[in-house]
């Protein structure tokens, strides 16, 4: 969190998204372009990718679910943690009635998104990698893997809101 009193933060040329705090838990996006020392704007580079690591494929009801599961992250908790999977269940049959949503189905289904992951390299995703004891590891590191390769965003939160 930035203070006046702060000193200074270099930005690299280029784009760069600053995220500040608001009130009513809400984050506000503000996107800066740093200009080269020249003062001209860098050349368009069409070929190479703007994102090092590429947002995640997610079928809906995987979203749906993760949204769900992380809920806590997107809404900037002090110090998230997974919600429970019951909670999850309850949440997803509310908004999808009739689709047979349990906690047993919720953690399956998030948990053939782990191993998709770490099947595609992304570490921390097993019980073998994290050890025991295990707690809510697996499913933190894949919320916050998620989070970082902007997989989930704080707008799917509306996803929620939909009942």
């Amino acid at each position: 969190m930035p203070f006046p009193e702060d000193e200074a933060y270099p930005l690299e040329t280029g784009y760069t998204p600053v995220f500040i705090s608001g009130t009513a838990r809400r984050r506000h996006l503000v996107e800066l372009f740093v200009a080269g020392v020249d003062g001209r704007l860098p050349t368009p580079a069409p070929e190479p990718s703007t994102l090092k690591d590429k947002p995640r494929k997610l079928d809906t009801d995987e979203r749906l679910a993760l949204v769900c599961l992380a809920q806590r992250y997107l809404l900037h908790d002090a110090y998230p943690q997974p919600v429970s999977w019951k909670q999850v269940a309850a949440e997803l049959a509310e908004l999808q009635p009739g689709e047979g949503w349990r906690p047993k189905k919720a953690e399956h289904l998030v948990a053939g998104v782990r191993r998709r992951l770490s099947g595609a390299g992304v570490p921390g995703l097993t019980r073998e990698e994290v050890g025991e004891p295990v707690g809510n590891m697996l499913n933190h590191n894949l919320v916050t893997e998620l989070l970082r390769t902007r997989t989930l965003v704080p707008p799917d939160l509306f996803m929620l809101d939909e009942s």
